[in-house]
């Protein structure tokens, strides 16, 4: 496990893809955005080779401090360059299903925000026999 805070200033458009959502910085320099948000765990699993084969992100550390209002990952990013938290509110069941489907995506560079089951490695299937009982 590890710890990260992500700080920067929003000086470019951040576009997400597949909405349509743009979020500008303001054009007077002296008023773009700054922003550090709290902690947020990250976890990670290697193989003695150090290659990554397992990632977690998102989780809040403390929902008291940073400018990311109690959102992790992506979500938490958005929010603390300009993106109004009702936006995530009000569309999360609709977002719930876009991550649903995208395990489904035809083109292998379009991104995935979970994976079909067939798609996990071997090592995945036979986890609990190997003592890497990491589902929930």
């Amino acid at each position: 496990w590890t710890v990260a805070r992500y700080s920067g200033t929003h000086t470019g458009t951040a576009r997400l893809p597949g909405s349509g959502l743009k979020l500008s910085p303001c054009s007077d320099p002296s008023e773009r955005k700054k922003f550090t948000t709290g902690p947020e765990l990250q976890s990670f699993l290697w193989t003695p080779n150090k290659k990554l084969i397992w990632q977690t992100v998102g989780y809040v550390g403390d929902d008291n401090t940073g400018s990311n209002q109690r959102h992790g990952s992506l979500d938490g990013l958005l929010v603390s360059m300009g993106l109004p938290p009702l936006y995530l509110e009000t569309s999360e069941p609709l977002r719930s299903v876009q991550s649903w489907f995208s395990q489904f995506q035809l083109s292998e560079d379009a991104p995935k925000f979970r994976s079909s089951y067939s798609d996990l490695p071997q090592w995945w299937h036979e986890r609990k026999n190997l003592g890497l009982n990491v589902h929930r």
